[in-house]
């Protein structure tokens, strides 16, 4: 039986005396990790993930970046081996999680067990792309679960695309690499017996914007719309809620945002403007959608699918 013993603290004839005693193995010096993957990390080897911060070398939590080299394992037939995980995006994508359980056997995304912290962490990058590694006992088993943004579609200032856009909202594409089996999307199962090189594919969402207008008045900006939308299920924890729904009345001259792709958005026109409160006729009509919606025609209603960039408009005539 190993024994791993914590000597923080102590002088060096107390250190000798219980080393003699116990027969306990000296963890290796450094600087500690704090647990979430971020930390310089100490260096722990036979085996062992991580070392925490009382000195301990433990499995499966905690520093990415491990050090050692090819002697701490990976080309030994006994282990333990390097399981070296990517994330990789657009080269600009930031956030990018993947949890990375680590037990003797797998999970599902539904199953995973994501808040206990001594068989799972969530790796989530810090630059495009991040390259983490992690050395794992010989017959464990790791489960990647890729997690994908929420999307969001929200007001914009007309003339603005700076903020149409942003690095975090990415989707999940594909696993590449050594991967063992992958039993549902954006999840991939790997048998540790050998060295392991795996990279997770995210991409950018697709883009929204739906611009409101009048064609005869400029100064005008049209009615107001109901937007419904409709997206895939989001890759996420259980719980994790995605971006579809209802919302009434939108006014905005500009909206926009990303969505997943596949989403399906449904705008039905209203008239709002120069409106007669007894008869309801009024003076600005809906008068058609162009753009990436221009198949709806003059239909009040229009329903398209965000499979790349969408640019919509609602054009109004205001003939008064």
């Amino acid at each position: 039986m190993r024994i791993v013993c914590n000597f923080r603290g102590l002088g060096m004839a107390a250190l000798f005396a219980l080393v003699s005693t116990v027969g306990c193995t000296v963890p290796p010096s450094g600087n500690g990790g704090d647990g979430n993957g971020n930390g310089s990390g100490d260096v722990c080897t036979n085996g062992f993930d991580n070392m925490d911060t009382n000195g301990i070398c433990t499995n499966g939590v905690g520093n990415d970046d491990m050090g050692g080299d090819s002697s701490d394992g990976g080309d030994a037939g006994d282990g333990p081996f390097r399981l070296t995980l990517t994330l990789r995006g657009d080269g600009d994508t930031e956030g990018m999680t993947v949890y990375r359980v680590i037990d003797s056997v797998a999970y599902t995304r539904e199953n995973a067990p994501y808040s206990n912290f001594n068989l799972s962490i969530g790796v989530s990058s810090s630059s495009d792309p991040d390259v983490r590694e992690v050395m794992i006992q010989k017959g464990q088993t790791v489960t990647l679960i890729a997690v994908e943004a929420r999307g969001v579609i929200s007001a914009l200032p007309l003339n603005d695309d700076a903020n149409l856009t942003s690095p975090f909202n990415h989707e999940f594409s594909k696993f590449e690499g050594d991967v063992g089996s992958m039993p549902e999307e954006g999840v991939a199962v790997i048998e540790m017996n050998s060295d392991k090189d795996v990279t997770a594919v995210f991409k950018s969402m697709p883009t929204v914007s739906i611009v409101k207008s009048d064609e005869v008045k400029p100064q005008l900006t049209g009615g107001c719309y109901d937007l419904t939308i409709d997206a895939p299920e989001r890759l996420g924890r259980p719980g994790d809620s995605d971006i579809s729904g209802m919302t009434n009345d939108v006014c905005n001259a500009r909206s926009g945002g990303q969505v997943k792709t596949g989403t399906m958005i449904t705008l039905n026109a209203k008239d709002t403007n120069g409106c007669d409160v007894v008869s309801g006729d009024c003076s600005e009509m809906f008068d058609r959608w162009d753009g990436d919606a221009a198949s709806c025609g003059s239909n009040r209603e229009c329903t398209f699918e965000v499979m790349d960039d969408a640019n919509v408009e609602a054009i109004w005539r205001d003939e008064s």
